[in-house]
């Protein structure tokens, strides 16, 4: 899973391809926090994440556990996380499983659009902040 996954260090953005990935096991998803792990425990700060789920899908028996995991790397991990994707039930597997957390459900159909939302969500941080 570590090969789906790029940190852009400058942007303080991870990006994860999710696109044409079907999850069939928790090993799957084992492997999917592992890979976070691995990139953002070293870094001592929280990221933002850029997601692609474009023809992303989680066997029905497992979505439970999916949920768990993003959640708790949300939580862990996450200063903010956007979203993109072009299909209604990935869309609607992201709505459930974010559900009762502090962020945006909302997907993005396209890369270009999602990015200026972690823009707006960068600039705002630094506003709150008082930081350039």
């Amino acid at each position: 899973m570590r090969q789906r996954m790029k940190y852009h260090e400058q942007e303080n953005i991870l990006e994860i391809d999710f696109s044409n990935l079907y999850l069939e096991s928790n090993q799957q998803i084992d492997a999917i926090k592992e890979a976070v792990q691995e990139i953002a425990e070293p870094l001592e700060h929280k990221v933002f994440a850029l997601v692609n789920y474009k023809n992303f899908k989680v066997k029905d028996e497992i979505k439970g556990y999916y949920s768990q995991v993003i959640k708790e790397m949300y939580r862990r991990y996450s200063r903010g996380t956007v979203r993109y994707s072009t299909n209604s039930l990935t869309k609607t597997l992201i709505i459930s499983a974010m559900r009762g957390e502090k962020t945006s459900s909302e997907t993005f159909s396209n890369r270009e659009d999602a990015l200026e939302e972690i823009k707006r969500l960068q600039e705002r941080e630094r506003t709150k902040t008082g930081r350039d």
